[in-house]
C-alpha cells in the first residue's frame, strides 16, 4: 500500500514538473537561421547575430521609415561602429530585412551590418563591415585588381559584374562597404535589370 502511494505522488511530481517547464517555454525548438549573406571570413567560429524584420515589428509598412528606423535600432545594438543608412532606394525595391552580426574566427573578428531590399525576383543587399581584429597571415598572396574604378563622393571604389552579380565595393575609414545586386531565377543567380548608374547613386547616399 505504501509502494503504491509512493508512485503515485512521484508520478504527479513528474507531471507537475512538465507542466511548470511547459508553461516557461522550455523545450520551445522555435529558431530563426538566416543563409543571407557569405562574408569574407574564411575560419568562423561563433556567430551572434540580432535581426529584425518589418514583419517582425507587427506594424504595417504604411510608414516604413519609422519601421527601418526601429529594424536598424535593433540591429545597431549588435554591432561596434555606427549603422549607415542608405538615403536613396532605386524604384521599386522595398526594403525586406537588416541584421547586425559578430564573427569571431582563429584569426580575425569582425562586426557586419546588412541592409535586404527585394523587387519581386530581383534582391539588392548593402553590407557594412569593420575588422575587429586580425592577425597577420604567414603567406601574402596579391592579385591585379581589373574591376572598374568608380567615384563614390571622392573615395575611390570598385565595379564589376560576376555571376550575374552586379557589386560595387568601396571604404569610407576603417569600414568596408559593399553593394550588390542581382536576380534569383530557381537556384541559379543571372543579373539583374538595375543599371550600373543606380547603384553608384545607391552607394554615393550612404554617408
Amino acid at each position: 500500500m505504501k509502494k503504491s502511494i509512493l508512485i503515485g505522488i512521484s508520478i504527479v511530481t513528474v507531471l507537475g514538473i512538465l507542466i511548470a517547464a511547459v508553461a516557461l517555454g522550455f523545450g520551445n525548438p522555435g529558431t530563426k537561421s538566416n543563409s543571407f549573406a557569405n562574408t569574407e571570413v574564411n575560419e568562423p567560429v561563433k556567430k551572434e547575430e540580432v535581426q529584425m524584420t518589418l514583419a517582425d515589428t507587427g506594424i504595417s509598412d504604411s510608414d516604413p521609415k519609422i519601421d527601418i528606423k526601429g529594424a536598424i535600432q535593433y540591429a545597431q545594438s549588435n554591432v561596434s561602429f555606427r549603422i549607415i543608412e542608405p538615403s536613396y532606394i532605386p524604384s521599386g525595391y522595398k526594403f525586406e530585412s537588416i541584421e547586425g552580426k559578430k564573427f569571431k574566427g582563429a584569426t580575425t573578428d569582425i562586426d557586419m551590418a546588412s541592409f535586404s531590399y527585394k523587387n519581386e525576383d530581383e534582391q539588392l543587399t548593402i553590407k557594412e563591415t569593420l575588422v575587429i581584429k586580425t592577425e597577420p597571415k604567414t603567406e601574402q598572396f596579391t592579385r591585379q585588381d581589373t574591376r572598374e574604378i568608380v567615384d563614390i563622393n571622392g573615395i575611390e571604389g570598385r565595379y564589376s559584374e560576376e555571376n550575374g552579380i552586379k557589386i560595387i565595393g568601396w571604404k569610407i575609414g576603417n569600414l568596408s562597404l559593399s553593394v550588390m545586386s542581382w536576380k534569383n531565377e530557381g537556384q541559379n543567380q543571372t543579373s539583374s535589370s538595375l543599371n550600373r548608374e543606380e547603384m553608384i547613386k545607391m552607394a554615393r547616399s550612404i554617408k
